[in-house]
């Protein structure tokens, strides 16, 4: 079975992740260069619906997105195309109501990166953030968030 032209329609730097036994597509890169924070769900992956068009978190691309089977939590991305990133957390019980998480101890800024949750917290791995141009722009760093 194939689906030629899903109504999230073009995009890149999105995620996707199994939440509640439906796939989901969130944020990224438009095919007409617009970031976007919108959400959207599958029982099947050839029926979609759209969650959220204008979630609570701001447009992004290039961020990660991992579930502890309670949540998805999304973390960090591409502010703009002005080599800005994000250093957030955010997650949803739902896929329509998304809470910014308090973080004490932010990790930096970044995008490119992985989530995932293990052992009762969410773990930042690694990624990249564009600021001297060089390979000192990728990170080697671990983080975790209870």
């Amino acid at each position: 079975m194939q689906l030629n032209a899903a109504p999230f329609g073009p995009r890149r730097g999105h995620t996707t992740v199994v939440f509640k036994n439906k796939l989901w597509v969130i944020g990224g890169y438009s095919d007409d260069n617009q970031l976007l924070n919108d959400v959207w769900s599958s029982n099947d992956g050839i029926n979609w619906n759209l969650a959220v068009a204008n979630a609570a978190f701001p447009a992004r691309r290039s961020h990660a997105l991992t579930t502890n089977g309670k949540r998805m939590w999304l973390t960090a991305g591409t502010k703009n195309n002005n080599f800005e990133y994000y250093n957030d957390a955010w997650y949803s019980t739902d896929g329509v109501n998304w809470i910014e998480a308090n973080v004490n101890n932010p990790f930096p800024e970044r995008q490119q990166h992985a989530s995932v949750f293990y052992d009762k917290k969410l773990w930042v791995i690694a990624g990249y953030a564009l600021v001297n141009g060089n390979s000192s722009d990728y990170f080697s760093d671990v983080w975790s968030l209870e």
